[in-house]
């Protein structure tokens, strides 16, 4: 937390006089030995000793996985979670400015971003994504509600996706897509890590929640055998391997496909042209960045990052066991960030 916000959050409830080493609280002078759980609280990280500050954690999946749902029933599960919503509404509404319409009189056009790079993703991708990392970025720098500060347990402010996935999953995607030319990707790279960098602990994160759609430990598309192996296996267990192999690729589809469902049944109209093939690339996106650790990252603590992983697949929304399941995981998950 900057120096500078620390300030201006305390400058909300206290008043600090030096000369006299008293805390003014309101109209209160109160010794610094025996301020309130809250008071203490709101001071954390600054001359005053208290609890660490509000944890940050984002959820990440796939385009329907059931985040929106998951952050539901984060959010009514437990008073001390504060969850902040993706701003999809955003990118369906921005005003475009004014211009004179036939009556001479100003107009003001409202276009949907998000529909506009669904039709043409090679024009609008790169505007998208800037628009998308910006409008996460004020997300994340808003400052954690009053109840969270003064929480006695233990405060969680939950994002729907962050300016991580932004960068490393969707627009890395587009880019791989060719929708994105190698130019803008350098230009979105660059001022990315600057405002990251600039921003510091504003905007990191102290975990990630990874809502997954296919089962654990098994590749999504393929099993295959390497040159070494296909030498010294029978020709039963090769065969035993393909059908193996072909199983699973029915069975993983099936449990991508429940996004499909989803994507449907949400009923937004800009992702009517989301095809199958678009989702599987965005899991592999996932599964690098969250699973394999293979992507290529730019910020050291990002490496590091706790990842809690749940099978998104399950009907938790209509299952109260798993959503309990849930629940628990992601308690003693936060606990121990």
């Amino acid at each position: 937390m900057s120096a500078f916000y620390r300030f201006a959050l305390l400058s909300r409830v206290c008043n600090f006089k030096t000369e006299t080493g008293l805390i003014h609280v309101g109209s209160m002078a109160v010794n610094p030995g025996r301020l309130s759980l809250t008071c203490r609280r709101c001071l954390s990280g600054s001359a005053v000793d208290g609890p660490a500050r509000v944890k940050r954690v984002s959820i990440e999946g796939n385009i329907a996985v059931g985040k929106s749902t998951f952050a539901r029933l984060l959010q009514s599960a437990c008073p001390d979670w504060e969850v902040m919503a993706e701003p999809v509404s955003k990118w369906q509404n921005i005003e475009s400015g004014t211009k004179k319409g036939k009556d001479d009189a100003p107009q003001t056009t409202v276009s949907n971003l998000l529909q506009m790079m669904y039709q043409d993703p090679k024009r609008w991708s790169y505007t998208f994504q800037t628009y998308s990392c910006m409008s996460r970025l004020r997300t994340q720098l808003q400052p954690p509600p009053a109840r969270l500060l003064s929480s006695e347990g233990t405060p969680v402010q939950v994002y729907e996706r962050s300016v991580y996935s932004d960068r490393y999953i969707f627009a890395l995607n587009m880019f791989e897509l060719d929708c994105i030319n190698p130019t803008e990707w350098t230009v979105y790279q660059d001022w990315h890590s600057l405002l990251v960098e600039q921003f510091g602990h504003q905007v990191e994160l102290e975990g990630i929640i990874y809502l997954r759609a296919p089962p654990e430990g098994t590749d999504l598309f393929s099993i295959r055998l390497t040159r070494q192996q296909a030498k010294s296996t029978s020709f039963h267990d090769a065969l035993l391997a393909y059908r193996l192999h072909q199983l699973l690729i029915v069975y993983n589809l099936d449990r991508l496909k429940k996004c499909m469902e989803r994507l449907v049944h949400r009923g937004r109209s800009e992702e009517e042209g989301v095809k199958l093939d678009y989702l599987e690339k965005l899991h592999v996106q996932h599964e690098k960045w969250l699973v394999e650790k293979s992507t290529e990252l730019h910020f050291e603590k990002l490496k590091q990052i706790p990842v809690l992983q749940l099978d998104a697949s399950v009907e938790f929304q209509s299952d109260p066991d798993v959503r309990e399941q849930f629940i628990t995981k992601v308690t003693n998950f936060f606990s121990a960030l």
